[in-house]
């Protein structure tokens, strides 16, 4: 067994301390969760959050659209003119491309 003398053993535990201080440093920044996991979950939310708005306008948009053929009936005659080509009993629909 090794007997450390006062200035070797002060080396000693710098050494221990600095290596321990590197592996929990790393475990932080690195680690499962870590700085750069965090960094990375953060894009994440923030493109989903982004993907969620666009779904909610979309859903309104929605909701408007079915407002209007429940409650509109020049817009569904003219969706189903213009999408559906139909047409009123005796009215010739031309297609233009």
């Amino acid at each position: 067994m090794r007997v450390f003398l006062g200035s070797e053993k002060k080396k000693y535990r710098i050494v221990v301390f600095s290596i321990l201080f590197i592996y929990f440093i790393s475990f932080i920044v690195l680690g499962r969760n870590g700085f750069i996991s965090y960094v990375k979950n953060q894009n994440e939310v923030f493109k989903y959050s982004k993907v969620k708005n666009q779904l909610l306008v979309e859903i309104e948009n929605l909701k408007t659209t079915i407002s209007n053929f429940e409650n509109d009936l020049f817009y569904t005659e003219q969706v189903a003119r213009e999408e559906l080509l139909c047409g009123k009993p005796e009215e010739l629909v031309y297609i233009l491309k």
